[in-house]
């Protein structure tokens, strides 16, 4: 599992794991721009974030992240969005 913080000095843009009893904030491990209501799923052994609001505006971005690293896709994916739900059906 997964958290990350929203848009705001309060929470910058950090990526935490949950190990089951704790979490653990991953040193240097950045999404790339601290956002908020963005959606989030687990994606065939991977987080999936897409979209969300960045300094209020909607962006159009999609990132993985495998467990230790956060990678941005290159595909054409949906417009920009923030509050949208997702879920991975396999």
């Amino acid at each position: 599992m997964l958290y990350r913080g929203p848009n705001n000095a309060q929470a910058p843009d950090t990526t935490w794991k949950f190990d089951g009893t704790t979490w653990k904030q991953l040193a240097g491990v950045t999404l790339g721009s601290s956002r908020s209501n963005e959606a989030i799923a687990s994606a065939g052994g991977s987080i999936l974030v897409v979209g969300g609001f960045v300094n209020q505006a909607a962006i159009a971005d999609e990132r993985t992240f495998d467990g230790a690293s956060w990678t941005k896709l290159v595909t054409t994916g949906p417009s920009a969005r923030g509050g949208a739900g997702m879920a991975w059906l396999p």
